[in-house]
């Protein structure tokens, strides 16, 4: 993930911990390895690049924020 635009707090597990956490701002890039539970979240509007070599899923941890169920 490269962040393009704005900041992301990051953290690798499968829980977020805040005192994990570290903020990458934009030019910042993190890897995280297949099958490593791992969490993002946003304060304001970021653009974000995702890259990867596939296939890929997403698994929320709270199914409420999952944008796929609103389609149900």
């Amino acid at each position: 993930m490269t962040v393009l635009t704005g900041a992301v707090r990051y953290g690798q597990g499968n829980l977020p911990e805040t005192n994990a956490e570290k903020t990458l701002s934009a030019g910042g890039f993190a890897a995280t390895p297949a099958e490593t539970g791992h969490w993002v979240s946003f304060e304001d509007d970021t653009v974000i690049q995702v890259t990867g070599v596939g296939p890929w899923n997403i698994t929320y941890l709270d199914p409420r924020d999952d944008p796929r169920a609103a389609q149900r």
